[in-house]
C-alpha cells in the first residue's frame, strides 16, 4: 500500500514539490556521500545507513571510501578487511552483500553499477528502495516509492507535514 493516500488527482506532485523545495532550503547538503555523488557513493552510504543515523555512520563511510575508493577495490577486498572495518555497525549480513554485490558489479558489470531496474535488482542486498535510490541518482526521476521503505522516516516526515498541512488549512 502507498505511504501516501491522495483524495484528489495531483496531490502527490503537490505533496512530492513541497517535500523537494523542503529539501533544497532545509536538507542536508554536505554529507560526504553528496560530494562526489557517484553510484558507489550512495549505494554504499545507503547501506551502511539501513540500521543507523547518519552521525554514526559517516566515520565509517570515510575509512571505507579512504580504504576502498571505488566498487573494484571493495571488490578485490579481503572478506575479513571488510568485516573488521565494518565492526560497530553490526548486522553483519549487510557487509556479507556489501562484498558480493561489490564483487558482483566489478566481475559482471565491469566496475559499473547497471542502469536497469531489473539488473539492479539482482544484486545481492539490493531491493527496492536501494535500487530506487540508484536510479534517483542516475536519472533524477521521480520516486514515490521513497517514503514507502524508509519505515520510521517515513512516518516521521509524514506526521510533520500532515501538521503543516493542518496549519495551512487554518490561515
Amino acid at each position: 500500500a502507498p505511504a501516501v493516500v491522495a483524495d484528489n488527482a495531483g496531490a502527490g506532485d503537490a505533496f512530492a514539490a513541497r517535500l523537494l523545495a523542503w529539501f533544497d532550503v532545509s536538507g542536508r547538503h554536505d554529507l560526504p556521500w553528496q560530494h562526489p555523488r557517484t553510484p558507489y557513493r550512495v549505494w554504499l552510504s545507503e547501506v551502511m545507513l539501513q540500521q543507523t543515523t547518519v552521525a554514526h555512520a559517516t566515520p565509517y563511510f570515510l575509512r571505507f571510501i579512504e580504504r576502498w575508493a571505488t566498487v573494484n577495490d571493495l571488490a578485490a577486498a579481503e572478506d575479513a578487511d571488510v568485516m573488521a572495518a565494518w565492526a560497530g555497525l553490526g548486522y553483519y549480513a549487510r557487509a556479507r552483500n556489501l562484498l558480493a554485490c561489490a564483487r558482483a558489479v566489478a566481475n559482471e558489470h565491469g566496475g559499473v553499477f547497471p542502469d536497469t531496474e531489473a539488473e539492479l535488482l539482482t544484486l545481492k542486498g539490493v531491493g527496492a528502495y536501494t535500487e530506487g535510490i540508484q536510479d534517483h541518482y542516475k536519472t533524477r526521476r521521480n520516486h514515490s516509492f521513497f517514503l514507502d521503505y524508509a519505515n520510521g522516516n517515513k512516518d516521521y516526515v509524514l506526521k510533520t507535514l500532515e501538521y503543516e498541512v493542518h496549519l495551512d488549512k487554518m490561515k
